[in-house]
């Protein structure tokens, strides 16, 4: 499940290992084409998203939403979540605002 708490803190590992090393981390796939996981994502630090080209105008408007600092507060409440249930609910309490 892409809202494993524990999946969603190895990918905060992985940016952060990767700005020690100056790369630039990315991903690719469903998760970053996904309007919820899209801006929880960035939060985490995640410098690219590549998805379908018919994704981007639903993940952009998505990411519009919000700012930077809204979205690393997000990514700081997921990480310290125990269950994929709490990532969900604050996940959905943030497309709520």
């Amino acid at each position: 499940n892409p809202m494993q708490p524990a999946a969603l803190r190895q990918i905060r590992q992985v940016v952060a290992a990767g700005r020690k090393q100056g790369k630039t981390v990315a991903v690719c796939g469903e998760m970053a084409g996904d309007p919820v996981l899209a801006p929880l994502l960035v939060g985490l630090g995640v410098d690219e998203l590549s998805m379908a080209p018919t994704a981007i105008p639903t993940v952009r408007a998505a990411l519009e939403k919000f700012s930077l600092q809204q979205l690393s507060e997000l990514a700081e409440q997921v990480c310290q979540a125990s269950t994929v249930e709490e990532v969900a609910k604050l996940c959905a309490g943030l497309q709520q605002r």
